[in-house]
């Protein structure tokens, strides 16, 4: 029976099919990406009886999550992305979480307050969204690129899942008034 997982690069003399590196290293990117979605729902499932069942918004937001990472990351840069988050662990990710909430609040405060993104309060925090950015991508401009993509053709409050409306990546983007 034929699944159509696989088309064999070629058929030797007697039928039997043939397949390359590249059907290895396309099954070896499913499986790498197989397992970080059954890494992500683990972590979920193991949040969610702490604090009880997963519900089905969490779930559904965790799969939008990983179609959007697939849709705007290679490969690659997601094997980067998910050493980084190993190399910091749970406590390092949660600070790296918090910092982004505390500067997220904070460049909000300005944007509603009417403060002038040419400002040095508003610089300083632009200059700390900038430095957060470099830390998430490691410095690899390849990432920089895809993490920009993603905000630009999907919008910094989808992009962010929430955390950031449109108007404040607009207004942080911002040099001078």
């Amino acid at each position: 029976m034929a699944l159509g997982l696989l088309t064999p690069t070629a058929r030797t003399e007697s039928g039997h099919r043939l397949y390359g590196r590249a059907q290895l290293q396309a099954v070896e990117r499913r499986m790498a990406a197989d397992a970080e979605l059954h890494a992500r729902l683990r972590r979920l499932l193991a949040a969610s009886a702490e604090h009880g069942e997963p519900r089905v918004a969490e779930l559904t937001e965790t799969m939008e999550a990983m179609a959007m990472s697939d849709r705007y990351y290679t490969q690659e840069q997601q094997e980067a992305l998910a050493q980084r988050r190993e190399a910091l662990g749970p406590e390092g990710m949660r600070a790296a979480e918090q910092a982004w909430a505390d500067l997220i609040a904070e460049a909000e405060a300005e944007r509603t307050a009417g403060t002038d993104p040419a400002a040095p309060r508003m610089q300083e925090i632009a200059r700390r969204w900038r430095a957060l950015v470099e830390r998430f991508t490691g410095g690899d401009p390849a990432i920089r690129e895809s993490l920009g993509r993603m905000y630009r053709e999907e919008g910094g409050e989808r992009a962010s899942r929430g955390a950031v409306s449109s108007e404040l990546m607009a207004y942080v983007g911002r040099r001078s008034a």
